[in-house]
């Protein structure tokens, strides 16, 4: 059965491209973390799709993110943590955890939560993707 994990969370507008850059090229800016890397590590992630949203909040100096990873199964997602757990520098961990926190508003981080396809409620449309 498919499952996704989101999380949501916010950022000053300010910082936007900064977060933009941190989510896809990791904290060292060299692609050994984040979308970037995980795109070309397969092995490691094993969710079938993954996406980042955001969108600026009306009179405010904030904007809402959120993602969701979607896998084709719970076996799949756990194996996904673990190898992601193992493969992760605890250096790097540690770099990425503290821009992160640096970036997004102080307690606005909701999840990360896990949700189970309901059958029979999967709609596609094969033209449209």
């Amino acid at each position: 059965m498919p499952v996704i994990e989101t999380a949501q969370w916010r950022v000053k507008k300010a910082n936007h491209d900064k977060f933009l850059n941190l989510v896809v090229h990791g904290p060292y800016n060299d692609d050994s973390m984040g979308l970037t890397y995980q795109s070309k590590h397969p092995e490691i992630y094993r969710y079938a799709k993954t996406r980042t949203w955001s969108r600026p909040l009306d009179d405010s100096d904030e904007e809402d993110w959120f993602f969701i990873d979607e896998y084709n199964s719970m076996d799949d997602y756990h194996e996904s943590h673990k190898n992601y757990a193992s493969q992760a520098e605890e250096v790097h961990m540690e770099k990425m955890t503290k821009l992160q926190s640096e970036l997004m508003v102080p307690d606005s981080l909701q999840g990360p939560y896990v949700w189970e396809e309901q059958p029979g409620t999967n709609i596609q449309f094969a033209d449209r993707l």
